[in-house]
């Protein structure tokens, strides 16, 4: 079994959120509505809930990789820490996909907070983050189930087959007389 641990810093994670929240907020101001960037914008006021949405988001994706989680190294999650959890995976799990996974995470984290927040300011958007909040987590599962295809054995030095006893093993390893093909 491989341990994988995913480490993503919660300073990164927020700091997008709170560039997401910006551009939606930029996106809804209108004539009619002129305060919806202050009120849909996150600004350092809002810390504090940010903390608290931080800690839900990270529980959820735990409780979502408990499966393959390593009990033994899970650590309690405290307001300002960073989100580390350490998975344990088969032994023929795709290592190469280890920074896709760590992204797909951070997207999940995301989106969960900001989820959360469009949920108190602007509830227009909250269908579209909550999916894609879903489906980061759906692209956690499939790179998590990915596995490497097994490694063909190794051929003959000479290549082709190989002749035992008057006797030719295919590579498929099925064998035939080599007098009855030459008669």
């Amino acid at each position: 079994m491989i341990d994988y641990t995913i480490k993503i810093e919660k300073a990164l994670v927020l700091n997008e959120v709170k560039k997401t929240s910006a551009y939606i907020g930029k996106k809804l101001t209108t004539a009619e509505d002129p305060g919806a960037f202050e009120r849909v914008s996150l600004v350092d006021a809002n810390e504090e809930q940010l903390d608290r949405y931080w800690t839900e988001a990270c529980s959820a994706a735990t409780l979502a990789l408990s499966h393959w989680q390593l009990l033994s190294k899970a650590q309690p999650l405290h307001a300002g820490d960073d989100y580390n959890v350490t998975l344990r995976l088969p032994d023929n799990w795709n290592a190469t996909l280890g920074s896709s996974l760590q992204g797909a995470v951070a997207s999940y984290l995301e989106n969960m907070v900001l989820t959360q927040w469009l949920m108190i300011v602007d509830r227009g958007d909250v269908e579209a983050h909550t999916a894609l909040a879903t489906r980061a987590m759906a692209e956690v599962n499939r790179i998590i189930l990915e596995r490497v295809r097994p490694a063909k054995r190794p051929r003959p030095a000479h290549g082709g087959d190989v002749v035992v006893d008057d006797r030719r093993w295919h590579d498929d390893l099925r064998w035939y007389d080599i007098n009855y093909w030459l008669e």
